[in-house]
């Protein structure tokens, strides 16, 4: 019981250490491969010299083998894992994902935050999937065959599916402790449509931080294995060759393929969404974008994180409001700010005549955020937008 302890302790540090590795490596990607691109574009027009091309192409190409390393080594746990006769891989899933959760109950999680974590468990599940083909193709070419072993690909099977099952249990209790609605999820599905459809294919994995180059280093390392299998007979590499090549042109086909049907099934969810609001046009779910770039202000999502962000026309009226406010507590309306200037001074009236003034425009948008929540689903309250105009007061 000891030994099985000690080299469950030992596992569980590897998956977590290449767990944390996975998850910079991919945030780093992103941003590597766009500086190489500046670079590159920056070269082409004569404005830099080779030196600092020949860096970012240094940095990029340690950053893709680092990270295709890491998932080679996570599919090497996995395959220990799945030929220990101890349980081995259920606690190895369990440890990890308990820990996982334990460190996002305890944080406040607003409806950035959960993006975010949304975004992870995409590009996670993305990887693992290709972690256990890799587990696959490494079993038929230790036994031999082509056709790989019931065993393996109900042991993969349960894998992924009960990593699912654990991702649900998680948001669901980051949505219960943190008061956010289940509904933010299909919103979050509306703004990654909407953003698909505004970006370019080459540009898409950026709306999930997904970096593309690690994992198509390993399915490369996938192909080699798949072309230098060894069978029963004599190795026919012309045979290999054109079926390599079928194989290319087949992908080349399919990237277009899904490409299109993406951008199709972005659109009609994009419509539809749009159907069931009565042709509205809603608030994004998100306050910034995958790069990091803020879109809208993000007081009241902040304050109420399964709200999301009040219409334009909302926040137009309290800072019209308040800016009526200000002009009337500065001058008391038009009239007496030019008597004022002339004088030179105001009096307390005029004060306190604008104090008031400002005090009825934040009840007024406030009114107006109270009726867009009471008729919203969730029934909240607009205590964020009260405290944002009295921070303006």
């Amino acid at each position: 019981m000891k030994d099985i302890t000690s080299e469950f302790l030992k596992i569980q540090l590897i998956f977590t250490a290449l767990e944390i590795l996975d998850k910079i490596l991919s945030n780093f990607g992103v941003d590597v491969l766009e500086a190489l691109s500046s670079t590159c574009t920056l070269f082409t027009r004569h404005s830099i010299g080779l030196g600092p091309l020949a860096s970012d192409l240094l940095v990029a190409f340690l950053l893709i083998t680092a990270h295709g390393g890491v998932l080679m080594c996570q599919a090497m746990v996995f395959a220990v894992t799945m030929n220990s006769k101890a349980n081995a891989l259920l606690a190895l899933m369990i440890a990890t994902n308990f820990v996982e959760l334990k460190g996002q109950v305890y944080k406040r999680t607003d409806t950035n935050k959960l993006w975010t974590l949304a975004c992870q468990d995409i590009v996670e599940r993305f990887e693992l999937l290709l972690v256990l083909c890799f587990v696959v193709v490494e079993d038929i070419s230790n036994g031999g065959c082509w056709v790989p072993a019931a065993a393996t690909l109900l042991v993969c099977g349960r894998i992924f599916f009960w990593e699912i099952i654990i991702d649900i249990a998680k948001h669901a209790v980051l949505g219960k402790f943190n008061d956010i609605r289940p509904g933010i999820y299909r919103e979050y599905m509306r703004d990654l449509c909407v953003d698909s459809l505004d970006h370019h294919s080459h540009n898409m994995h950026k709306l999930v931080g997904f970096c593309p180059m690690g994992p198509a280093a390993l399915c490369l390392r996938m192909l080699h294995t798949l072309f230098t299998l060894k069978g029963d007979g004599p190795p026919q590499w012309h045979l290999r060759a054109a079926f390599l090549l079928v194989a290319w042109l087949a992908a080349c086909v399919l990237q277009v393929v899904v490409g299109f049907s993406l951008k199709w099934l972005a659109y009609l969810y994009v419509r539809h969404h749009a159907a069931l609001a009565g042709g509205k046009s809603l608030p994004r779910a998100i306050n910034v974008t995958p790069a990091g770039a803020k879109l809208v202000p993000a007081a009241a999502a902040a304050a109420k994180p399964g709200i999301g962000v009040a219409p334009a026309a909302v926040g137009t009226a309290a800072a019209a409001g308040v800016t009526a406010g200000a002009a009337a507590a500065g001058g008391g309306g038009g009239t007496t700010a030019t008597a004022g200037a002339a004088g030179g001074t105001g009096s307390v009236g005029q004060a306190a005549a604008g104090a008031a003034s400002l005090q009825s425009a934040c009840a007024k948008a406030a009114d107006v955020v109270n009726v867009r929540h009471s008729r919203s689903d969730e029934g909240q309250n607009s205590s964020s937008w009260d405290s944002l105009c009295c921070e303006q007061q």
